[in-house]
């Protein structure tokens, strides 16, 4: 079975903040916690909306 993860993704409050202040550590646990769990690939949507 193939995983995706899909937790780094703009649209959600945290992560655009993250992207927003460039907080790499933040992505990069992000990352690490969803391949942990076993997903076999991560998705990366790191769009935002302009404010």
């Amino acid at each position: 079975m193939i995983i995706i993860g899909e937790k780094i993704n703009g649209s959600i409050p945290s992560v655009a903040k993250a992207i927003a202040e460039k907080d790499a550590d933040f992505i990069r646990n992000l990352a690490k916690a969803q391949t942990e769990a076993g997903a076999t690939y991560i998705d990366v949507c790191a769009s935002v909306e302009d404010s």
